[in-house]
Parts: structure tokens; C-alpha cells; sequence
């Protein structure tokens, strides 16, 4: 299971995106919220990094390039949720469902705690 806080930083990601998908916004506030989603995704890197240092022991898969990927995937979206210049031919359904997959995937890779949160 996820530890509490790694999962809140992931679901913050969520709720930017969920929030901001159909809102227009001024470019001084959009660029305040990218710069959240941004500070959020360091803050996921350190964790994985922390994960990678003291464990549990990941798989062949689970590795820098690996996190990095899903980690890219689900702040792009989350960035496309809030800045709609950048979503390409994406629509605001696709775009929450890469959210949500991405977010998934990102919370397999970070730091676990067992059944008894130790």
C-alpha cells in the first residue's frame, strides 16, 4: 500500500487537473498552477529516489527511467488539463482518463508502507 503522504501528493495532481479541466483561466494564474503541478513532481522524484535508497527492492522495471516516464506522463496531463494550448487532439475525457491511469502507475512506484502502516 502507498504511504499516506506520497498518495496525497499524487492526488493533488489529480484534483489540479480535475479541477481545472473546463475553467478558463489568466495566464498569471494558469502559469501559479503549472508551477504546482511542477513543484509536485519534484517532490515525487525525491520520493522515488528516497524508495530507490532505502526500499522495499524494485523490480528490473521499476527504475529512474521507468518513474520518470510515468511521473512526465501524469504531470503532462495534469499541465494539458490546465493549459488547453497544449492539448494537442486530446479531449478533456482522454485527458482525465491519462490522469487517472498515470496516477496509478505512479503510485505503485513510491515509497509502501505493509497493512500496518510501518
Amino acid at each position: 500500500m502507498v504511504d499516506e503522504e506520497a498518495d496525497a501528493v499524487v492526488k493533488a495532481v489529480e484534483e489540479i487537473a480535475t479541477k481545472y479541466i473546463d475553467m478558463e483561466l489568466t495566464p498569471a494564474v494558469r502559469d501559479q498552477i503549472l508551477g504546482h503541478i511542477d513543484a509536485h513532481e519534484a517532490i515525487l522524484r525525491a520520493m522515488f529516489e528516497n524508495r530507490m535508497t532505502v526500499g522495499p527492492k524494485l523490480g528490473v522495471a521499476e527504475n529512474e527511467g521507468y518513474f520518470s516516464g510515468k511521473v512526465v506522463g501524469l504531470t503532462g496531463f495534469a499541465k494539458m488539463a490546465v493549459d488547453p494550448t497544449t492539448r494537442e487532439s486530446y479531449g478533456t475525457t482522454q485527458i482525465l482518463e491519462n490522469v487517472r491511469h498515470f496516477a496509478y502507475s505512479v503510485r505503485g512506484l513510491l515509497p509502501a508502507h505493509d497493512e500496518q502502516g510501518e
